[in-house]
């Protein structure tokens, strides 16, 4: 397996542990319908939440929820539309994105809750950020992140 297989495989197992940690209960990973891919589907209370895992070595160039674009948006909405309709979910949705910066140094998790909703305005969705939840695996170094503060969230 590539390197960057191997560090999104990490990033998605890190993630799940993540989740379940905060109570959770996680559905399905790496579901797909087509050639969409819904990373983890999992269940917060009420909501139905499809998540997409986002994982680097470093935040040198970007964040890694940076790299969720509009067809990445547009792609786990049609994922989630056959997935919702598959297992017959009366469930709301919320779409998630758990940033993940893995190397030998540090593990740093951060989890933005309803990233973009889908509907809203533009049919590719509109960033509504509501939450960040920073989380530190024991045993690693956590740095914060100014970026990730919640601020003028700009669309993607």
């Amino acid at each position: 397996m590539s390197e960057h297989n191997e560090l999104g495989k990490q990033g998605e197992e890190i993630a799940t542990k993540y989740l379940l940690k905060l109570g959770y209960k996680v559905l399905d990973v790496n579901w797909r319908a087509g050639r969409n891919e819904i990373d983890i589907i999992a269940k917060d209370k009420d909501f139905l939440v499809i998540i997409e895992v986002k994982s680097r070595g470093s935040d040198t160039f970007m964040e890694p929820e940076e790299a969720v674009t509009r067809e990445k948006q547009q792609s786990l909405i049609r994922a989630a539309n056959a997935y919702i309709f598959r297992k017959n979910i009366m469930l709301e949705t919320r779409f998630d994105i758990i940033s993940i910066i893995h190397n030998k140094n540090e593990t740093r998790v951060n989890h933005l809750k309803t990233l973009f909703i889908p509907g809203l305005g533009q049919a590719e969705g509109i960033v509504a950020i509501f939450a960040i939840e920073k989380f530190q695996i024991p045993g690693t170094k956590f740095q914060t992140n100014p970026k990730n503060e919640i601020q003028n969230p700009k669309p993607f």
